[in-house]
């Protein structure tokens, strides 16, 4: 990894992190593109954390946006997470909802994520962002499950917002992005990385979009079987 790329906050977060949930061993084939747009199972953030944890390269991490300032966290979890999702009292929530927005908030701007804002114009903003990372050789960290608490090892349904990624770097650079599937694979401590799926250029991006959103799945199931195999190689 690029020293020196997240802030000094998240590398000292990403150290801790490493301690407490232990070693995981990268394995995959050959060596993914350089910047590539990595796809890996949210599994309500262990798959996001975990992945920028170990895999050795930097990363900018897809996040929803109101976790970037310290009171859309804080009323994303008071109005949302803790009392509705866990059902608490809004005067405990509001008691966790205190440091949890100050940290949160402080670590994905240390992290260099990139803030999502679905379904508002504001998309336009993450993507033309994740453009310019991906220019300047850096690569993103998405997370597009529909069901993001959904945790079972493999990957569901998935937004395909993410690959309008493709639409605009290609028009800005003549090139195609590279997707590249990670699973997480927690029962033999190991993170696996797939093949880097591209769109071919030939039809136009709304008809190959499916087409590649199906590609990706495909090996995302590839990558899950290696799951039932100690020691699989990707």
């Amino acid at each position: 990894m690029s020293s020196g790329f997240y802030g000094g906050f998240a590398s000292v977060i990403r150290r801790l992190v490493r301690v407490a949930i232990g070693r995981y061993e990268v394995k995959m084939q050959g060596v993914p593109p350089v910047p590539s747009v990595y796809v890996v199972h949210h599994r309500n953030t262990r798959g996001p954390i975990t992945s920028i944890a170990w895999l050795d390269t930097h990363c900018h991490l897809w996040a929803l946006g109101v976790f970037f300032t310290r009171r859309g966290c804080f009323d994303q979890y008071t109005g949302y997470t803790f009392t509705r999702r866990y059902r608490m009292p809004w005067i405990l929530a509001a008691a966790i909802a205190l440091p949890a927005s100050l940290f949160v908030s402080r670590l994905l701007n240390s992290l260099k994520a990139i803030p999502v804002y679905r379904g508002s114009t504001r998309i336009l903003s993450t993507l033309r962002r994740s453009v310019a990372a991906l220019k300047a050789g850096e690569s993103v960290l998405i997370s597009p499950d529909i069901d993001y608490t959904d945790s079972g090892s493999g990957m569901g349904v998935m937004h395909e917002g993410f690959l309008h990624v493709e639409k605009f770097f290609s028009a800005e650079t003549a090139t195609h992005a590279s997707f590249v599937p990670v699973h997480i694979d927690r029962r033999h401590r190991a993170i696996y990385v797939g093949e880097a799926i591209r769109f071919a250029g030939r039809e136009s991006f709304r008809i190959e979009k499916g087409e590649v959103y199906a590609r990706i799945s495909r090996e995302f199931s590839r990558l899950e079987r290696l799951e039932k195999t100690a020691g699989g190689t990707a």
